[in-house]
C-alpha cells in the first residue's frame, strides 16, 4: 500500500531557478534508474546531482527530448532539451547561456486543470505570523513558511500563487498550498516528523496533463502492457496503488477480493463470470457489508473435489443467493499476493497479480473484465 515512488525524504536549503555549469562528467557517465527505466546524462544530471538529486527531484519519468515550451518572459515559443522528474522539469537552457532551469510546473498545473492562478481568490493582506506576498496578492503561513524559507525560499519555490486550500490527490486528502515552482502539501499523519510538509509530485502530474508531453509513466510490471495496449486503453493515469489481494476460483467465475480501491478506500469485491449476450467475461462489484466476516460453518457442505469460498468471499458467497447460484462452489483454495492497479485516460483499468501471467482488464464495455496475457518485453 504505498504510493508510486514516493520517497520519504525533505529537502535541504537549495536553488532551483539558477543556471547550472555544463560538465563533461555527466555527459560521459549516465546515471540510470531501474525503477523507472530512464537515464540522465549531460548538464541536466550535472544539475540533478549538484542541486539536491533524488530528494529534491525524484526519479526521471522520461527520456530527455527536445520539446517547444512557453516563455513568460519573452512570450514566445521555444524548442529545448528538458527532461522530467516526478517533482519537477528540467530545462537546458545552455544555448542561451542560462544553464539548466526549473520549470514553473505550480503555474503550469493550475492553468492546466482551468484554474489559472491569477484568477482565483487573493489572500488577507495582514494576516498575524505570515508573510504577504503584493506580486501575487497571497499570504504564506505556517507551516508551509517555516518549509518556505528553510527550503530555499524564493529561488526554489517562487511566489505562492494560492491560499492553503483542500486537496485530495491520489488516495490522500489534505491542505495544499501552490507556489511558482512547486506544491506544498501538509501531511498531518505525520504531524512532529520530518515528513508533516511534503512537495508534491508536479514533475508527474504536469507530465501526465498536458498531452504535449506525453503520458505518464505506469509502475514497471505495467511499462510493457501500457504500451502495447496504448491505443485501447489511451494514456497511464498518475498514482498507481499497490494493494493486497486474494483470488479463489469457482465452477462458473471466480471472486478477487482487493484491499483498499474503492469509494473511501473500502475494499472490493469483483465477482467475475461469463456474459453469454455479450460473449465477454464481466464482473460485478460489492463494497460495505459484503465483506462482513462470514459464518464459520455453512448450510452446506460442497461435492467432493470442491471447496468452500475463503474467507474474504464468505460473507457475499453465504448471504448473496445471486452470487452462489452464478458461481456455484470454489474449485480450488484462495491464492493471496499483492497487485498493481493502474488507471488510464480513456477509463479502462489494468489489475496485474505480481508474478502472474495474466492481467486483468477493465475496459471497454459496461462492467467487462476480462484477462489478457501479461507481457515484459515488448513483443
Amino acid at each position: 500500500m504505498k504510493r508510486f515512488l514516493m520517497t520519504m525524504v525533505f529537502l535541504t536549503a537549495l536553488i532551483a531557478g539558477l543556471a547550472s555549469p555544463v560538465l563533461a562528467q555527466g555527459q560521459e557517465h549516465p546515471r540510470c534508474f531501474d525503477e523507472t527505466g530512464y537515464c540522465v546524462s549531460g548538464a541536466i544530471l550535472d544539475y540533478w546531482e549538484q542541486h539536491g538529486g533524488l530528494p529534491v527531484f525524484g526519479y526521471p519519468i522520461t527520456e530527455q527530448k527536445i520539446i517547444n515550451l512557453y516563455d513568460e518572459g519573452t512570450r514566445t515559443y521555444q524548442d529545448l532539451p528538458v527532461q522530467w522528474f516526478q517533482r519537477d522539469r528540467l530545462e537546458d537552457h545552455s544555448t542561451e547561456g542560462q544553464g539548466v532551469l526549473a520549470g514553473r510546473l505550480g503555474a503550469e498545473l493550475l492553468r492546466l486543470q482551468s484554474r489559472p492562478w491569477e484568477t482565483l481568490p487573493h489572500g488577507q493582506r495582514d494576516p498575524p505570523g505570515c508573510i504577504f506576498f503584493e506580486e501575487t496578492q497571497h499570504r504564506l503561513c505556517e507551516p508551509f513558511l517555516s518549509f518556505w524559507r528553510n527550503n530555499g525560499s524564493l529561488e526554489r519555490f517562487g511566489y505562492p500563487l494560492t491560499e492553503p486550500m483542500e486537496a485530495t490527490i491520489g488516495t490522500w486528502t489534505g491542505q495544499v498550498q501552490y507556489f511558482e515552482r512547486r506544491r506544498m502539501e501538509h501531511h498531518l499523519e505525520h504531524a512532529g516528523t520530518p515528513y508533516e510538509v511534503q512537495l508534491g509530485l508536479l514533475g508527474q502530474e504536469v507530465n501526465y496533463s498536458n498531452p504535449q508531453f506525453g503520458c505518464f509513466l505506469p509502475p514497471p510490471p505495467l511499462q510493457v502492457m501500457a504500451s502495447v495496449y496504448r491505443d485501447e486503453v489511451g494514456c497511464a493515469k498518475p498514482f498507481p496503488l499497490e494493494r493486497p489481494y486474494a483470488v479463489q476460483p469457482f465452477e462458473r467465475g471466480e471472486m478477487l477480493f482487493i484491499d483498499g480501491i474503492g469509494s473511501r478506500l473500502q475494499d472490493v469485491i469483483f465477482v467475475r463470470s461469463y456474459d453469454q449476450e455479450h460473449d465477454t467475461t464481466i464482473a460485478d462489484e460489492y463494497q460495505g457489508d459484503w465483506l462482513r466476516d462470514g459464518p464459520e460453518t455453512l448450510e452446506a457442505s460442497p461435492p467432493p473435489g470442491l471447496w468452500e469460498p475463503g474467507s474474504p468471499f464468505r460473507r457475499l458467497w453465504s448471504d448473496n443467493t445471486d452470487v452462489r447460484d452464478q458461481l456455484g462452489w470454489a474449485t480450488g483454495p484462495e491464492q493471496m499476493g499483492d497487485i498493481w492497479i493502474q488507471d488510464f485516460a480513456g477509463g479502462a483499468q489494468m489489475l496485474y497479480p505480481l508474478g502472474s501471467d495474466s492481467v486483468y482488464l477493465r475496459c471497454c464495455l459496461p462492467r467487462q473484465m476480462i484477462e489478457i496475457p501479461y507481457l515484459d518485453e515488448l513483443p
